[in-house]
């Protein structure tokens, strides 16, 4: 007697483990909140092409998709706007479909932020930036094999530089991005 089941076979990815190169917050574009997040790529890659962008937090009340996204996947998003041309953080949506209608707005913020992206002179809208500084940096910690460790943030608060105050803290100051980078060995102390 043969036996019938109902088994659903599902495929899966499995995703490489990656590791954390900067930790970071910045304004939201609107201003009234703050976007917390995370830069990383695959574990033992020297690939400064792989790493990806994570949203991982937000002072305000908005949610957001926490999935990684790749650098191929914002070029995807992009390729079919002129180098030259303008667009608006609506181009991201494709990234997060079916996702939080916050999360396009929230990685546009965060490329400002590290200067993948700038300001067009009409101020609503962006072009591509080449963002030199942003991408040494990631070069060198790739290279470095620096891995920050995940810190407990009790309220979800990311750490803050020197001179910003904690959880308690949900005024946005229009100012310049903090990115975090502290080597393995100090984030454990």
């Amino acid at each position: 007697m043969s036996e019938v089941t109902n088994a659903i076979v599902v495929e899966t990815t499995v995703e490489p483990p990656m590791r954390t190169l900067m930790v970071g917050s910045c304004p939201s574009l609107s201003g009234a909140s703050k976007i917390r997040f995370v830069v990383l790529c695959p574990a033992g890659s020297k690939d400064v092409s792989a790493i990806s962008f994570r949203i991982s937090g937000n002072s305000g009340q908005g949610k957001w998709n926490a999935t990684p996204v790749s650098i191929a996947a914002i070029e995807r998003a992009l390729s079919k706007i002129p180098p030259e041309g303008t667009f608006s953080a609506a181009a991201f949506g494709p990234i997060y479909a079916g996702g939080s209608s916050n999360s396009p707005g929230f990685l546009a913020a965060i490329l400002l932020s590290v200067g993948l992206i700038a300001r067009a002179p009409e101020g609503m809208s962006y072009v591509r930036n080449t963002a030199e500084a942003f991408w040494e940096e990631v070069k060198s910690l790739v290279a470095s094999g620096l891995d920050l460790q995940p810190v407990a943030m009790g309220s979800g608060d990311a750490p803050m530089a020197s001179g910003e105050s904690g959880s308690g803290d949900r005024k946005v100051k229009k100012s310049k991005p903090t990115v975090t980078t502290i080597p393995a060995t100090t984030a454990e102390s």
